[in-house]
């Protein structure tokens, strides 16, 4: 398939062939066609744009000159390339079709210049287009999620994004690539270049490798020195990472074979006191022969309590979604690496990964999930393949390929990596990639602590922390998972000013809880307490006061054989004291519920309210029929005919378990056990 984006520097974060070609002037014999073949774009444009000037109705350099300015991302030479061919060729089918690719990376050069309503035109231009290639069908697919990205662009544009970056370039580059920063403290960064800052010219035997450097934050930077000896005679090395514990790392040395396509293989090395080990190549399982496999950073993985290392890296080995996907592998040489899922990987290119195990939260770059243009840097909670939809870093990311995202101190401060206008270069102004710096400073900012709901107040690990909007709790999934608190309890989470929303906790073995972000700001002026009570475990309870034929309502209970009379307790159905309002923890019982008569048009069922014995007979009759009634209305209101639902108030009239122990002190687990929500069947057809 054709390269729909100038994926060959991926491999470093920077084209090996690209960013190390001489200009035409230097090889005045060489041909255009040569140039490309060699991947030498920024050569054959030079050649080229005396060519279109002395050739200035000529489709074939109009179209060579933009595609040479495309891939050497040089976005707005690529434009002014583009703009003449499609004048020249105009609606000229054969012309069009011919040229098809013109519009495809002519809309991507637009969507780098934040041009979005001209390049989503380009777009939609290019589907209606019908050339006779193979591959025309993927790239659709492509167009179509870069018209929607312009979409979402255009409508919510710069406004929705808040200035929470100060970003600068750091005085270190040079005038070729510098990339892949990692932070081995909060003082010391790793990162690959080649510290030119020259053009550099190169013939047939001309070599300039990529080297790992190391430079100090000390009030400045100090002058990069050579990290270690892990300097390659004839290879690059590049894309340094640390484990947890500071003692491996994990780097790629990478090589042209002849026909100029870069492959990278995984190096690893150890700490013995204060000396690194030489490195060894990691076995076939993580680099097979004949693919990339670069990129690497370092994970954890839990399990029982000991943690072990896990390498996510980056490869276009088989069995991927489309082009570079993020894969995973322990690092026992046995255990074949896999694939983290479509939640992360899609048909385009996943790449540079940075995993914070400490909150679960990788940082990766795309160019195909929806972004501003080029590749975006993206954030998704979870683990090894389980992962929750990516968020777009918005406020950081611009038109250009922003790649290589790490924090130096946890929402403080950190590092990234771009080719945006502004960045130091010998060539064109977007050749090149340069190191970032930036202070975060978020908007809005919710920390505190999670514990136990009990007299310990004991801290809680690993607490799941997301963020629900108020207008679609009603979709089982709609909780954004973010992140997740730390060994001793505590957590940061971001969210939105202005709008109002949830924070959702959630912990195996504890009930979930969903907190209205402006009612937690008023109870709470500093850092948040939160609690957590423990799973009230219903099925057990009702086992123990011999409640067997009554089951907690779940999808796997509604797939068994049912009869009439069967009652279910829909064990998260919560409300208020005195109060008759659905709590967010509901919808999820509500949703298995709606889910179970959509699929048995012909049952009906009775919805009983219950309480305890505190309050008035009579008031808790009506408090438990009002309940019932919200349960049923909700349910008319999502599809369910009202003729199948009854609604009954019981009040305390069926308490299926004492309200007081025998002593006459309260029984709190019988009272929730009587302040239930019933759901029985009344009839099968």
């Amino acid at each position: 398939m054709k390269s729909l984006a100038p994926s060959i520097y991926l491999v470093l974060c920077t084209s090996l062939s690209v960013n190390l070609q001489v200009c035409a002037q230097d090889t005045p014999g060489r041909h255009v066609k040569e140039f490309f073949k060699q991947n030498d774009h920024y050569s054959a444009a030079s050649i080229l744009e005396i060519q279109a000037s002395n050739r200035p109705k000529d489709y074939k350099t109009w179209y060579d000159l933009g595609s040479a300015h495309f891939h050497s991302r040089n976005h707005t030479g690529a434009i002014r390339a583009y703009e003449r061919l499609m004048k020249l060729i105009g609606q000229e089918k054969t012309l069009r079709n011919k040229y098809y690719m013109a519009f495809y990376h002519y809309g991507s050069s637009l969507m780098a210049e934040k041009r979005y309503e001209e390049a989503k035109k380009v777009f939609f231009e290019f589907t209606r287009l019908k050339p006779s290639t193979q591959d025309f069908r993927t790239m659709k697919r492509w167009a179509n999620q870069r018209l929607k990205a312009c979409d979402l662009r255009m409508n919510t544009g710069d406004k929705a994004v808040l200035n929470e970056y100060d970003i600068s370039p750091l005085a270190i580059n040079s005038g070729y690539s510098d990339f892949g920063p990692v932070w081995m403290n909060k003082n010391k960064m790793i990162f690959t270049s080649t510290r030119s800052d020259s053009v550099l010219n190169r013939d047939d035997t001309f070599h300039h490798p990529y080297k790992l450097f190391e430079t100090k934050l000390q009030n400045g930077w100090n002058e990069p020195v050579e990290f270690e000896s892990f300097t390659h005679d004839i290879y690059h090395t590049a894309n340094g990472t640390f484990s947890a514990d500071g003692l491996k790392f994990a780097f790629t040395y990478c090589q042209e074979n002849k026909q100029q396509e870069v492959r990278c293989a995984i190096y690893l090395s150890e700490r013995r006191g204060k000396v690194w080990t030489k490195p060894r190549k990691l076995k076939e399982n993580i680099n097979p022969k004949g693919y990339t496999n670069t990129q690497p950073a370092f994970g954890v993985r839990r399990y029982r309590r000991n943690d072990r290392d896990v390498l996510y890296f980056v490869s276009n080995r088989p069995g991927g979604k489309g082009g570079y996907d993020i894969w995973y592998s322990l690092l026992d040489g046995k255990t074949e690496p896999v694939n983290c899922g479509s939640a992360i990987n899609t048909i385009g290119n996943e790449v540079t990964p940075f995993y914070r195990h400490e909150t679960k939260e990788l940082y990766f770059s795309s160019d195909f999930h929806y972004g501003q243009g080029g590749y975006d840097i993206f954030k998704a909670y979870g683990s090894l393949k389980s992962w929750k939809r990516p968020v777009n870093l918005e406020a950081i990311n611009s038109g250009y390929d922003d790649t290589y995202f790490s924090w130096r101190v946890y929402l403080g401060n950190g590092t990234f990596v771009s080719n945006r206008t502004g960045s130091k270069s010998a060539l064109n102004p977007n050749c090149c990639d340069d190191i970032y710096y930036f202070d975060y400073t978020p908007a809005s900012l919710l920390e505190g602590m999670i514990t136990k709901d009990d007299s310990t107040r004991e801290a809680l690990e690993w607490v799941e922390l997301g963020l629900a909007d108020l207008e679609h709790l009603e979709i089982p999934d709609s909780v954004n998972w973010f992140t997740e608190t730390d060994k001793n309890g505590h957590f940061k989470i971001e969210y939105s000013s202005g709008e109002d929303s949830y924070l959702v906790i959630k912990k195996k073995g504890y009930e979930t809880r969903y907190l209205k972000i402006s009612e937690l700001k008023k109870q709470h002026k500093d850092s948040l307490m939160i609690p957590m009570a423990e799973d009230f475990q219903w099925q057990q309870k009702l086992q123990r006061i011999g409640k067997n034929n009554v089951q907690v309502l779940s999808e796997d209970v509604l797939k068994q054989p049912i009869e009439v009379g069967a009652t279910f307790i829909m064990e998260h159905i919560y409300f208020d004291f005195n109060e008759a309002n659905i709590k967010p923890e509901a919808y999820k019982d509500l949703s298995v519920l709606k889910q179970f008569l959509e699929n048995n048009p012909k049952i009906s069922i009775e919805i009983g309210g219950h309480t305890d014995n505190i309050g008035g007979e009579e008031d808790n009759r009506l408090l438990s029929q009002n309940r019932a009634d919200v349960i049923l209305q909700h349910l008319a209101t999502v599809g369910i005919e009202a003729k199948r639902l009854k609604a009954v108030g019981y009040g305390e009239s069926k308490p299926i378990a004492d309200n007081q122990r025998p002593d006459g002190s309260d029984n709190p687990d019988g009272r929730k056990l009587n302040r239930r929500t019933e759901i029985k069947i009344l009839r099968l057809e």
